[in-house]
């Protein structure tokens, strides 16, 4: 996560805690998602989020958290990218060339 966007949302959840009277919790409490889909999609769901943020910057940021869990090795699995290749055989390439 976003450090500044991190802070934002903690000092804003606080001030509406203080707005709101609450000083406890006496419902049950949530856990955080065990993986990174489960949060994107409660982020992208988040009237809380979407209050402070704007759904807007909500939906663009929750997009390009997905196409960053995406590129997770875990997901891509032995699948290798064209463009990936691409890149590493240019950097070898320019590894060679400097030794000569």
């Amino acid at each position: 996560m976003n450090p500044y966007l991190c802070i934002y949302a903690i000092l804003k959840a606080g001030l509406k805690g203080m707005e709101r009277g609450d000083v406890s919790h006496d419902g049950e409490i949530e856990k955080l998602p065990g993986e990174i889909y489960s949060a994107i999609e409660y982020f992208g769901k988040s009237e809380f989020i979407e209050e402070i943020m704007g759904k807007k910057s909500q939906e663009k940021y929750a997009s390009l958290k997905s196409n960053a869990a995406d590129r997770c090795p875990r997901s891509l699995g032995n699948k290798v990218k064209s463009c990936e290749v691409l890149y590493h055989h240019e950097v070898t390439n320019q590894l060679l060339w400097s030794d000569f």
